[in-house]
């Protein structure tokens, strides 16, 4: 259950679990970015932000 309604794994996974989401009609997603300070958790964030404009198609 945890694979399937959170965004963990490597960054392929998230990719595919973003176009699962999206398919499913999801079009928000409220990240919480893991990371030991808030350095880590920006930069988490930031690519998280990339690969949703990946998926949505404006990379």
């Amino acid at each position: 259950m945890v694979l399937v309604t959170t965004l963990i794994g490597t960054e392929a996974m998230v990719r595919d679990r973003l176009r699962v989401w999206r398919a499913a009609g999801v079009d928000t997603v409220r990240p919480y970015p893991a990371g030991q300070t808030l350095r880590a958790r920006l930069d988490t964030l930031g690519r998280a932000m990339e690969l949703v404009r990946e998926v949505d198609g404006r990379s």
